[in-house]
C-alpha cells in the first residue's frame, strides 16, 4: 500500500548562524545584520520586540528562523535608525510599521 502524501510541508533546514559577536553601534548592527540575511538567500528580516529586546527572524524558503536579539542598550538607538532608513515615523515607537529600504553593503 502506498504512502498517503504529506498534508505538512517540511520545514527546511535551519541555516547557520552568524559567527563572531554582533557589533554594538547601530550602523554596525544594521551592516551585520543584513550581511548575514544576504549570506542566508533569506527573503525577509522580522524585527519583533519584545518586554527585553528587539527578535530578529529571517525568512528562508518559506520559514522563520531565529536569530541573536538585539540587547536593550541599543535597541531604540537601533530601531530609530531603522524607521529613519525606511521613511517611517521615528517617533511612533507604539504601533506596528513596515516599509522597504535600500541599503548599500561594502563587499571586503
Amino acid at each position: 500500500m502506498a504512502e498517503a502524501p504529506s498534508t505538512a510541508e517540511e520545514k527546511p533546514e535551519e541555516p547557520a548562524k552568524a559567527s563572531g559577536p554582533p557589533p554594538k553601534d547601530p550602523e554596525g548592527l544594521l551592516r551585520y545584520i543584513l550581511q548575514n540575511a544576504l549570506d542566508l538567500n533569506a527573503s525577509t528580516i522580522h524585527f519583533e520586540p519584545t518586554e527585553n529586546e528587539l527578535r530578529v527572524r529571517f525568512r528562508v524558503l518559506g520559514a522563520l528562523f531565529e536569530q541573536e536579539a538585539i540587547a536593550s542598550d541599543v535597541r531604540l538607538e537601533f530601531e530609530r535608525l531603522l524607521r529613519r532608513a525606511s521613511h517611517m515615523d521615528e517617533d511612533d515607537l507604539v504601533h506596528p510599521q513596515e516599509g522597504p529600504f535600500r541599503y548599500k553593503l561594502e563587499n571586503d
